[in-house]
């Protein structure tokens, strides 16, 4: 019986107000939107996508996979970054172990960190069989002095539409968290949208 009135006498937890009113959520806006700039961010996806298929110095190649990597938008090219890699290094079977041995002597410790960590996160093989490649591989930095411009802007468009759609997702959620009224109906839950 004792049991029964201490389930019925729950501590009630007063937490805050949220910060994310729904109000506050509906107002945010951004000037991006797919139906603006999808046609400039496929034309800056092609231009990157022309940029792998006619790059033919490997240095040049590495480096332009890499901005590609480190600027997020490495998942519109997929495919057309394996390709390249299988261009550039998978001409002849025996071709790459060559290169491979080659780059410790011919090319700086960057480039040849570099073509390790490449080859490697895209699945192909490349035999560690120098030493100079576990020091190499944490020497990766971003080093890269040459800018490509259309590859940032393209970054940067595709970061912004990103952010717009997820805004948009987030009103969405916000007007169905309000029309369901959880505030009212759920006394026990958290009135809380962007920490559930």
């Amino acid at each position: 019986m004792n049991t029964k009135i201490e389930a019925n006498q729950r501590r009630s937890a007063h937490y805050h107000p949220s910060i994310w009113e729904t109000e506050r959520i509906e107002s945010l806006s951004t000037p991006y939107s797919y139906e603006l700039n999808a046609v400039r961010l496929e034309e800056l996806k092609q231009t990157t996508r022309c940029s792998l298929r006619t790059t033919k110095d490997t240095s040049i190649l590495l480096n332009l996979i890499n901005s590609i990597q480190r600027l997020g938008v490495s998942y519109h090219l997929e495919n057309d970054i394996k390709h390249a890699i299988s261009r550039a290094f998978y001409n002849r079977p025996d071709d790459l172990d060559r290169q491979i041995t080659s780059a410790t002597t011919n090319t700086d410790l960057y480039m040849t960190a570099l073509r390790f960590r490449v080859l490697r996160q895209h699945g192909f093989s490349a035999s560690s069989g120098c030493q100079e490649w576990k020091l190499a591989t944490s020497l990766i930095s971003q080093m890269d002095e040459t800018k490509n411009m259309s590859l940032l802007e393209f970054a940067r468009l595709d970061y912004n539409l990103l952010q717009s759609l997820y805004q948009q997702e987030l009103k969405g959620l916000a007007r169905w968290w309000k029309d369901l009224g959880f505030k009212d109906k759920l006394s026990f839950a958290r009135d809380r949208l962007m920490e559930n």
